[in-house]
């Protein structure tokens, strides 16, 4: 017996005509009448007799009224209870995401990852590249990292690259090249984030490779302190390109880097031969599909 059809019998019921019900019900009157058919198939009796006054009901019909509205009724009060629990039982999401990332995943990534799966609780802690690493590994949860990763400790999928830019003020004699070599900066200032960053590693290393020591006068953790920096000292930074085209500054101009390692990559990492949750598989799954869209 279907509890939609118990609901067609008791709107005719109120109505007192099929074609009034069909109306109230928006289904159309052969269709309702399919559905009668198919209960009154079900339990053996005619439940309507119809007349040229209208539809009436039958003492098979008028007998069965209470228990239809009470099983419907308790149908509605299971749907309910059931709707209840799951608001009550939300499965969490705990992501440890790199500072930086957010941003070049535009602000409404989240949002929408929110919207679309209410019963889903999303916490979002920031921190530095290797923090998150670290967090990611000892509790187990998602993270979203700037590579490289430590894949001995770490499962990691690619989620997405960016260029990166030397930023060079512009009344730096460096800032009329078209590009620069890592080489070509020996003599310069450096304002660059901590060395919780993956990119200050990189940047030692390519420095390193080159032949000299950089000369940092200041770390910073914002990308707009940084900007700040380099122009009060004549500085020299590193950019990632979203934050280049945000930035409108005739006082710098944006090279790109040419050495091997100069791209900024993004990773989704968990905790190595860990099992991930349906959760946050299908956070995973959302972000993929989100990047690649």
């Amino acid at each position: 017996m279907n509890i939609k059809d118990l609901e067609f019998f008791l709107q005719i019921s109120r109505e007192g005509s099929l074609r009034k019900a069909s109306k109230s019900l928006y289904i159309s009157p052969q269709g309702l009448g399919k559905a009668i058919s198919n209960l009154e198939n079900d339990l053996g009796v005619k439940l309507f007799e119809r007349s040229a006054t209208g539809i009436y009901l039958t003492e098979y019909g008028k007998l069965i009224m209470a228990d239809a509205e009470q099983i419907v009724k308790s149908s509605e009060n299971l749907k309910k209870t059931v709707n209840s629990l799951k608001a009550e039982t939300k499965e969490v999401v705990n992501l440890a995401c790199s500072r930086g990332i957010i941003p070049s995943l535009s602000h409404d990534c989240f949002d929408k990852f929110r919207k679309i799966n209410k019963n889903i609780t999303l916490n979002i802690i920031k921190d530095t590249d290797f923090a998150v690493q670290s967090y990611v590994e000892n509790y187990n949860d998602i993270g979203l990292a700037v590579g490289p990763v430590d894949n001995v400790r770490l499962d990691s999928v690619f989620l997405k690259r960016h260029n990166l830019f030397w930023v060079i003020p512009r009344k730096n004699p460096l800032s009329q090249n078209k590009r620069l070599r890592i080489v070509d900066l020996r003599n310069e200032r450096f304002v660059l984030f901590s060395n919780e960053y993956a990119g200050y590693h990189r940047f030692i290393t390519d420095c390193n490779e080159a032949g000299f020591q950089p000369d940092i006068i200041h770390f910073a953790s914002e990308a707009i302190t940084v900007y700040k920096l380099c122009k009060k000292y004549n500085a020299v930074a590193c950019a990632i390109d979203f934050y280049t085209s945000n930035i409108e500054d005739e006082d710098f101009v944006f090279l790109p880097i040419t050495e091997k390692r100069s791209t900024w990559e993004v990773f989704i990492i968990t905790k190595a031969g860990s099992a991930i949750s349906t959760a946050g598989q299908l956070f995973i799954d959302y972000l993929k599909n989100f990047v690649a869209q």
